[in-house]
């Protein structure tokens, strides 16, 4: 006598059916084959996202990194007044090629160019981060005060951020409307 697996007979018997050697093995595989078929699909996002992490995956910094032609279009650009070419360079020097003084250079480049993003982003790299490396032999306050100027000028151009940043350092300082814009 063959003794049948439990949820085969429970299946089978109801209809009145026995099952022969090769019905056992086709539904054993078929159940195998359900089994790993279901296994691929709630893997497959995952293996989709690391490929896609493989593919744009970058090394640490090298994403930042300029070739020495590049640099030097950057540099004609940004000093002809392209204040986006400018903010490039600060970026390159201060994220990839940790020269804090080219880096404070270009952004100060990128603000006097005019573009009130940059203008912002520079007032508040002097206000908010005057204690790091990159303010090294620059008092504090001086450094604060710069910072407000250009938050400032970002502001009178209706930058709405450099507005509220504006509001919130006068409000910390206790100055009442100092900049107008």
């Amino acid at each position: 006598m063959i003794r049948e697996p439990v949820a085969f007979i429970f299946l089978n018997r109801s209809r009145g059916e026995s099952m022969n050697k090769k019905t056992i093995v086709f539904v054993g595989f078929s159940w195998i084959f359900i089994i790993f078929v279901v296994f691929l699909i709630a893997n497959a996002p995952f293996h989709f996202l690391a490929l896609e992490k493989k593919q744009k995956s970058i090394p640490g910094n090298a994403a930042l990194n300029l070739t020495p032609k590049q640099r030097t279009d950057l540099s004609e650009m940004a000093i002809a007044g392209d204040s986006d070419a400018a903010w490039r360079l600060s970026i390159y020097y201060e994220a990839y090629a940790f020269d804090w003084p080219d880096a404070i250079y270009w952004k100060q480049i990128s603000a006097e160019n005019g573009d009130p993003r940059h203008q912002y982003s520079f007032g508040v790299f002097l206000t908010d981060y005057s204690e790091g490396p990159q303010s090294e032999g620059v008092p504090r306050d001086l450094a604060r005060r710069r910072g407000k100027y250009w938050i400032c000028k970002a502001a009178q151009k209706g930058l709405p951020y450099a507005q509220s940043k504006i509001r919130e350092i006068e409000k910390q300082d206790g100055l009442i409307e100092h900049c107008v814009f």
